[in-house]
């Protein structure tokens, strides 16, 4: 296993500096010689105020399970349903190597009541040496393979070992794992002797829970017991031979279930750990700043930018310290505050704003977070340092961008290591880095609302606390990249606890009776909740273009991003669109599907009225389509999916339910009998919505990045015709469980194209379930390999690049396995990739005539106008050899022919624009020579 990216430096600064907050000195360890080396840690929850967040040295599973009050950790979940809560150390883990002991203390208290059934103490041994310490961090709930041991005080006060590392039987699931385990349902270990009766008379009280370790000799023993307030111990338990990982691992508290009749678990203080067999790493702390996501936008000006940044923090109370700064850094490393923020608490995040960077040099940042003490004051010793990068444009006329989505945590079959986890996909940050990328995008599904733990829906802090649980776990994988390199972030349908999403601009719409409250359109959740989550995703992006609130008042984001060179067009392409079970009742539509057999989505799905990308997107594309900013030299579009459907399903399917459970098919072998599938959870739907998307991007003169499918790919959209319009590539999932495919009949095939003879036979010229025109040229079918855990490997993961190279005139895309090093001499994407295209290849339609050509005494726009009652922009293009030839597509109307200095933006005037001109048939026949500085801007020279 390839080390760790923290391990790797793959940035030198420090991911958060903690001065003075965890070595407690002097303390008296049982088994440990006096000046003995030693780590210790001891809780100092008696000096922090009420509060959700414990600490920067734990992580809480889950989040809403937990808060810090009275000087003590209380575990708030008590119901059955959710047994083993952990509360997990950090900082502090159990040695595999050497010998010594370590000590574990501490004090366990509940409410009063009948605990029959319920236990609390420590989960030790989690994970190990060769786990991801993110990974051990996850554990509780259900036990499975590295899920450590429980040395717990059961209901009656009576000290018990359990196994946690011997599954039980239906504990798993592609999605949430069950945990609603009974104690008795756990494995005793061989060798565990127990003594005392617990409780006097049965009658609970509070007790102090010792766990003590030693391993000397080659011997190991590790003794638990419980004692009373007056230090008397009322029960042991011996395991006299345990196994060496009892000794490796993470360490946690744990609450399981609590007293008949309370709502909460069972309260804890005064925690310490120490020992020779205990080691530190104040480094693998979370918080209060857990990472940031940044974006530098040059649309202000040509080397000034803005800088916009939002620094996540975890959810802190009332007493916290609620401003953080931050300072950047001079070109002599002086750190100079330049801005400061007050916490949000919807989504718990500080949001800075830098005006007047110079975009050409990079900038060491910091953020800067200073706790209260006890009494309120600023406590200078614990000031908290999250660092990074701001980088630089790139400056050799190439663009790398690392494309990357669907962050599926677990997909069943559960371990807790990374043989069960894919959290925190470290091999996919690890590897995207070795692309050395300019522009990070993550294009939806950061998270799913049921990944490992179940969606909480209600109430709605619960709800809250649920996603932010969730939502850590993306910064925690890619939280070295994002804080050194600019990252677009949109959310999709999952990230906002969706199945499939029909925004419909927020409104729910009325239908038949049976449809659920998905498919009437708008958002399941609250607005309050989506908003919290665009919060968090989408706050460091540009303003909103066009409307900033749906009608619900949920805020949107559709927005564009002039940098590097290159500008971006940033769009949520579910918020608007219809809700199809309401729109086609004649298709008797369930979640994107067709239950009519009759109905064919050909030639009957397009109705009047169907939305996709809305008129307020449509309008932020014309508007970014004809304004091309200096330095800006290439356009790209950045939403959740592709404009069709590329996917098959069996015949007799009538649903993509049945994808998870289909065979993997083998290399080489082509799955026979799929027909293409008609899913209105793709773009593919509406047609007519989804020509008017591509044809604004052929206009811009754009390609497109894309996730959400599952299935890589990099197609040529065609609307008139085939190979007429742009291309898009759709990155493969980091990790998913619908392994969707593309398996077309080859003689459904449309001749023509440049594919190859030996082409496989799912790419080439198809329309997909909607009838929609494209060229597959790569996709990354799901195939069954050899690489483990092949869970994970069999679904085609992993990350998609998009190179653009101004000097070649070209566009490169890669579709890469997750599995695979980029750096290795034999590397190689999944087959198919590279797929190059050439830059200015967004305009595929055959010229039916040419207005007249133009001599430019310089780089300039250029942008051709079909005149009529509703003039209709043709393209907008950026010349640089000084020479324009100007295809049209329609005979039968006039062209205006406008041109400016690079730098135009939409609205302003053209300083030279010729009308009424009508084609002739070759580009030469004549030609203007364009003189940008005399002439009248009106159109009459």
């Amino acid at each position: 296993m390839r080390r760790s990216l923290v391990a790797r430096t793959l940035l030198p600064v420090a991911a958060v500096a903690l001065a003075g907050a965890l070595v407690v000195p002097g303390c008296t360890i049982l088994g440990v010689e006096p000046g003995a080396p030693r780590a210790v840690f001891a809780a100092d929850w008696a000096d922090r105020k009420d509060r959700r967040w414990i600490g920067e040295r734990h992580w809480a599973n889950r989040l809403q399970d937990w808060r810090l009050v009275d000087g003590g950790v209380e575990c708030l979940e008590a119901r059955p349903r959710f047994g083993v809560r952990t509360l997990h150390l950090l900082t502090h883990w159990l040695n595999p190597g050497g010998e010594g002991s370590f000590r574990s203390v501490v004090k366990i208290e509940a409410a009063s009541g009948d605990r029959d059934g319920s236990a609390a103490g420590f989960l030790f041994g989690a994970g190990g040496d060769d786990v991801d310490f993110r990974i051990s961090s996850q554990v509780h709930g259900t036990p499975a393979e590295d899920g450590g041991f429980l040395a717990l005080v059961d209901g009656a006060g009576r000290a018990t070992i359990l196994d946690f590392e011997t599954p039980v039987p239906g504990s798993g699931g592609q999605w949430a794992a069950r945990t609603n385990h009974d104690l008795a349902a756990f494995t005793v270990p061989d060798g565990i002797v127990q003594k005392g009766e617990g409780f006097p008379g049965g009658r609970p009280a509070p007790v102090e829970l010792e766990l003590v370790g030693a391993r000397f000799d080659g011997r190991r023993t590790l003794t638990l017991s419980v004692r009373d307030e007056d230090g008397i111990v009322l029960s042991t338990a011996e395991w006299l031979d345990p196994p060496e990982a009892a000794f490796d691992g993470a360490v946690a508290l744990v609450s399981h279930r609590g007293p008949a009749g309370s709502q909460r678990g069972y309260r804890f203080e005064d925690w310490s750990l120490a020992g020779e067999l205990v080691e530190a790493d104040p480094g693998r702390s979370f918080g209060p700043i857990a990472f940031v996501h940044y974006t530098v936008d040059e649309s202000e000006g040509t080397d000034d930018a803005t800088l916009r940044m939002t620094a996540q923090s975890v959810p802190l109370g009332r007493f916290d310290t609620l401003v953080a700064s931050l300072e950047i850094a001079t070109r002599r490393r002086r750190f100079v505050q330049e801005a400061s923020a007050t916490f949000e608490p919807r989504g718990a995040v500080f949001r800075f704003r830098v005006d007047g960077l110079d975009a050409r040099r990079s900038y060491p940042f910091r953020i800067r977070y200073v706790p209260l003490d006890p009494l309120g004051r600023p406590d200078a010793t614990r000031t908290a340092l999250y660092e990074g990068i701001i980088a630089a444009r790139p400056t050799d006329d190439a663009m790398t961008i690392a494309v990357l989505n669907c962050q599926k945590s677990y997909t069943g079959d559960l371990r807790w290591n990374e043989s069960g986890i894919w959290f925190p996909h470290a091999e996919v940050a690890e590897n995207v880095a070795l692309h050395d990328p300019d522009l990070l995008y993550f294009a939806g599904d950061q998270i799913y609302e049921g990944d490992l733990t179940p969606a909480i829906r209600q109430p709605p802090i619960d709800a809250a606390l649920d996603y932010a649980h969730k939502w850590y776990r993306h910064g925690w994988s890619f939280g070295e990249l994002t804080r050194r390199l600019p990252a677009v972030v949109v959310p999709d349908d999952h990230d906002v606890y969706h199945g499939n999403i029909w925004g419909n601009a927020g409104v729910a719409l009325d239908g038949p009776e049976d449809l659920t409250k998905q498919d009437r359109g708008g958002y399941v959740m609250p607005p309050d909740f989506v908003l919290t989550v665009h919060n968090t995703q989408v706050s460091h992006l540009p303003p909103p273009q066009g409307a900033s609130r749906l009608a619900n008042g949920i805020s949107t984001y559709h927005t564009t991003l002039d940098w590097g060179g290159g500008s971006f067009a940033i769009l949520g392409d579910r918020m608007y669109k219809s809700p199809p079970a309401v729109l086609v009742p004649e298709g008797e539509v369930r979640n994107g599907w067709f239950r009519n057999p009759d109905f064919d989505p050909v030639t009957q799905s397009d109705v009047p009225g169907a939305v996709l990308l809305g008129e307020v997107q449509h309008d932020v594309l014309r508007r970014w389509g004809t304004t091309w900013r200096e330095p800006v030299w290439f356009k790209a579009c950045l939403s959740q999916s592709p404009f069709a459907n590329v996917a098959t399903i069996p015949e007799e399917a009538t649903s993509g339910s049945i994808i998870p459970s289909l065979e993997v098919p083998e290399p080489g072998v082509y799955v026979q009998g799929d027909k293409r599938a008609a899913d209105m959870d793709s773009n593919g739907w509406p047609r007519s919505g989804r020509d008017v998307a591509v044809s604004l991007l052929r206009a811009a003169g754009a390609f497109h990045l894309t996730g959400d499918q599952h299935l890589g790919s990099t197609l040529r959209y065609g609307v008139e015709q085939f190979d007429d319009a742009g291309y898009v590539l759709s990155s493969p999932a980091v990790a998913n469980t619908w392994p969707r495919r593309w398996f077309p009949d080859p003689t459904e095939r449309v001749d023509g194209g440049d594919q190859p003879q030996a082409a496989p036979g799912y790419t080439g010229r198809y329309r997909d379930g909607f009838g929609n025109a494209m060229t597959v040229l790569a996709v990354a079918n799901p195939r069954s390999g050899e690489v483990e855990p092949k869970r994970l490997h069999d679904r085609a993961p992993g990350y998609g690049i998009a190179r653009v190279d101004r000097a070649a005139g070209t566009l490169t895309f890669e579709a890469w396995p997750r599995h695979v090093d980029p750096s290795a001499p034999d590397a190689a994407p999944y087959l198919g990739w590279p797929v190059t295209v050439p830059l200015d290849g967004a305009d595929g339609r055959t010229p039916l005539g040419w207005l007249p050509e133009l001599t430019l005494d310089g780089p300039a726009i250029v942008e051709v106008v079909a005149e009529g009652p509703e003039p209709e922009v043709v393209y907008t293009r950026r010349v640089e050899d000084g020479v324009a030839r100007l295809p049209i597509f329609d005979e039968e109307v006039s062209y205006a022919i406008r041109v400016a200095r690079p730098g135009h933006v939409a609205g302003d005037a053209w300083p030279w624009e010729r009308v009424g001109l009508r084609p002739s048939r070759a580009p030469a026949d004549s030609r203007i020579a364009v003189d940008l500085d005399g002439g009248e801007p009106d159109g009459s020279r």
